[in-house]
Order: structure tokens, then C-alpha cells, then sequence
């Protein structure tokens, strides 16, 4: 029996939600602004879910080769919040080593988050 590779590679991945990602940073920083520290809790927020339960699913139904990835479930959830006009997110891999091609960051803002983080 196989299991994930390892959790770390996941552990390591980052949320990236639309255009405004977890590890934005802007030439001046916004003081004080409430709609500003509501965004930064809900993509908090989301992170910590989408993260959780992804790892939660992998420890506890992922446990040959033949079963389903968690990520790859989580693409099918990712896909339906997307189409329902929720929020467009993706897994974004940190680690160096991608478990998926499509979890590579893409160039512009990605590339430079993962390299901050």
C-alpha cells in the first residue's frame, strides 16, 4: 500500500484565491482599512479549510495508488465554487517537487509569492 507521497509537498502548498492571494504584498502599505483586515480573515479563513480538509481526506481515504487523490478531489470542488461565482482557487505547489503539473506556480504573482514564502 502507497499513500500520498508525503503530506510536507502539501503542507507546503499554497492557496491562491483569484487575483488576490494569501502573501500579497503592495509598494504602500494599507493602514487601518476594515475592508482590508475582512479579506485578509475570510482568504485566511478559506486557506486554513481547503488545507485542512485536504489533508484530513488524504490521512483518512487515500490509502492505495487506485484511490483518489485528495488534490484531485479538491480540483472538482475548486471547479464547482468557481462556476457557482463563489471564488477561484487553486493549489499552488511551494515545495519544488509538484504532486500535479497544474499545481506549478504560474509566472507573475505566484512565482514571486512562492519565493517570498
Amino acid at each position: 500500500m502507497k499513500r500520498f507521497p508525503s503530506l510536507r509537498p502539501l503542507l507546503a502548498a499554497v492557496i491562491v484565491m483569484g487575483g488576490i492571494g494569501l502573501f500579497a504584498y503592495a509598494a504602500e502599505p494599507v493602514k487601518d482599512d476594515p475592508a482590508v483586515a475582512r479579506t485578509r480573515k475570510q482568504a485566511l479563513m478559506l486557506d486554513d479549510l481547503y488545507k485542512t480538509a485536504i489533508v484530513l481526506v488524504t490521512d483518512a481515504y487515500v490509502n492505495e495508488d487506485s484511490d483518489v487523490a485528495a488534490g484531485s478531489a479538491f480540483q472538482a470542488l475548486f471547479k464547482a465554487m468557481k462556476e457557482k461565482g463563489h471564488h477561484d482557487v487553486r493549489l499552488l505547489d511551494a515545495s519544488g517537487v509538484a504532486y500535479d503539473d497544474d499545481n506549478l506556480p504560474r509566472e507573475g504573482f505566484e512565482k514571486k509569492a512562492v519565493k517570498a514564502l
